[in-house]
């Protein structure tokens, strides 16, 4: 799709993957996605979801991201809710993707948030914003350990300062980290029934500010 675009109250079947490579903005819409179908936006562009739903049709879709090498790409999503996707909110290998992430219910999916690098010296990402979410498994997870997701937030070394006022519940992992030494700190956030841990980082800085975590491990 070559041209920027703003699609508002609508009700969307997506048969295939899309990448954009313009601007969207999809406001108060509801999108029901194939199984491991995707949303991608290419180098340079935003995509923003805004007070919209984005869900599985049958088989777990893939997610709304960016994959390989990505330059000043931007994800906003705000009041919005994500169910049944692989990841969420995604960025794999890419060099300069900025999150924005406010507001939203992620829920039934395998990740919520994933940034994710494999690239030595590459952030995979940044996190401009990331507040007021919930992450959750409401019901049994498909395929997953305990019928439950895998990890509300992923990191791989990245630098996240500013969490505040999230909160994970009923996943294996709230915040998870098993590579790259990033650094990551949460206030007023919630972590509660998480499998494992509530937060890991296998290597890395935490600072945590108010945060209370319940029913772990």
């Amino acid at each position: 799709i070559p041209n920027d675009l703003v699609v508002d109250a609508l009700k969307i079947r997506v048969r295939r993957s899309l990448l954009f490579k313009a601007n969207i903005v999809f406001r108060n819409c509801e999108i029901r996605i194939d199984p491991g179908k995707a949303i991608l936006i290419d180098h340079g562009k935003t995509l923003l979801l805004e007070n919209s739903e984005l869900t599985a049709c049958e088989g777990m879709w893939f997610g709304a991201g960016a994959v390989g090498n990505g330059i000043d790409i931007d994800l906003f999503a705000s009041d919005s809710r994500i169910f049944g996707a692989v990841a969420g909110l995604f960025s794999f290998d890419p060099f300069s993707v900025d999150f924005s992430v406010i507001g939203n219910t992620f829920d039934r999916n395998f990740m919520g948030v994933v940034i994710d690098t494999d690239i030595l010296g590459s952030p995979g990402g940044t996190i401009s914003q990331f507040k007021s979410n919930v992450f959750e498994c409401s019901t049994s997870l498909p395929g997953s350990t305990d019928g439950r997701s895998r990890a509300g937030l992923l990191l791989s070394g990245q630098v996240l300062s500013n969490a505040t006022g999230n909160t994970y519940k009923n996943l294996e992992f709230g915040v998870l980290s098993e590579k790259g030494k990033g650094f990551y700190a949460e206030s007023f956030s919630t972590f509660n029934d998480l499998a494992q841990d509530g937060i890991f980082f296998k290597n890395g800085s935490v600072d945590l500010d108010w945060v209370q975590i319940t029913n772990y491990g």
